[in-house]
């Protein structure tokens, strides 16, 4: 069956910023940031999309989210205020973050938890990188990271995923950075993406691993970049396989402009990227890869929308989530899908 998009149904037109889907997509979390009569909101459906309601997470800039495969333990966090997790599928939430942040006023990015729900990790912007090896505990707790031999890490992290253990971390950072981590997130260094033997060091707002922790998906967005010139902030979507302890990286699309997102479940066959359209108008578009990122194309998306956010995919591929939206600026709609993402 073709490609199609429905609006999600309870959902008015506003600033979404984030969506999040667990393995099978029988629970599903939209946010918005907004200055709107709303107010910002994290918005929970656990019936497969058919119905979406506002969850009892407190107000704030809800920035990021992910969840385990079931989706009974989440992590939220808000743009300018705290971290919070849920147990039950989203009914309740609660702060976890209260010792590394007791003026709940962190400037959180992305946030990471592993499949068990024992591991989680958050990316602060202009800031340091927390992580938790007890996420699962009555009262978890976090730590700073740190450079491997121990020098402190800080940078404009953007964006944080990890590989289904929790173990392989990888963090990005709008100053052309990307750091890797084999223990959890307790310690980081710098990985090198490497092209035609020349280094590339973009804008880098998004970052996606699969299970395994053997690909990476990355690339940088075209309004953000401290320190990077505006002409090589976005230059594509790279790709990366580790083989034999080597990472092996390929330009995998060269579209240019505003990335906002990286969905890339399970193995990493196929891989879904959102882009938002730039100043000027333009660019805005879904790519998808369904050959594990050799090569990307432009998937059909809802008419009328431009300002694509975010996007996430079930385990198996088949069902997606995407919203559109673009801080504090431009509203849009959140859309779910029917019919074949990889062979319209």
């Amino acid at each position: 069956m073709a490609l199609s998009w429905a609006a999600a149904p309870d959902l008015v037109a506003d600033q979404y910023h984030t969506v999040a889907t667990n393995a099978s997509g029988s629970i599903l979390v939209a946010t918005t940031i907004s200055n709107g009569a709303a107010g910002s909101q994290l918005y929970l459906s656990t019936d497969s999309g058919a119905n979406f309601a506002p969850s009892t997470a407190p107000a704030g800039s809800w920035i990021s989210v992910d969840m385990t495969p079931a989706g009974e333990r989440m992590i939220a966090a808000q743009f300018g205020g705290g971290l919070y997790r849920s147990v039950d599928s989203g009914a309740t939430w609660a702060a976890v973050d209260t010792v590394v942040n007791p003026t709940g006023s962190l400037a959180y990015e992305g946030v990471t938890v592993s499949e068990g729900g024992t591991r989680a990790v958050a990316v602060v912007m202009n800031g340091s990188i927390f992580h938790s090896s007890n996420f699962d505990a009555a009262a978890p707790t976090f730590a700073v990271a740190t450079l491997v031999g121990g020098g402190a890490l800080t940078d404009s992290f953007r964006s944080v995923d990890s590989s289904a253990n929790g173990m392989t971390v990888v963090a990005a950072s709008h100053n052309g950075d990307i750091y890797i981590s084999g223990d959890g997130g307790a310690t980081f260094e710098t990985l090198d993406v490497i092209v035609g033997g020349a280094e590339v060091n973009d804008g880098w707002y998004r970052v996606a691993i699969s299970d395994d922790g053997t690909r990476i998906a990355v690339a940088g967005n075209s309004d953000f970049g401290t320190g990077v010139p505006a002409a090589t902030r976005s230059t594509g979507l790279y790709v990366g396989n580790l083989a034999g302890g080597t990472w092996t990286w390929t330009q995998a699309s060269t579209a240019s402009g505003a990335y906002t997102s990286i969905a890339m479940p399970g193995s990493g066959g196929v891989i879904a990227a959102s882009m938002s359209s730039v100043s000027g108008g333009g660019g805005g578009q879904v790519l998808l890869s369904s050959n594990g990122g050799q090569t990307f194309a432009p998937i059909t998306t809802p008419a009328g929308e431009a300002n694509w956010r975010a996007i996430a995919l079930t385990d198996d591929a088949s069902r997606a989530i995407l919203a559109a939206g673009t801080f504090l600026a431009t509203n849009g709609q959140v859309y779910l899908s029917s019919g074949s993402l990889t062979g319209q």
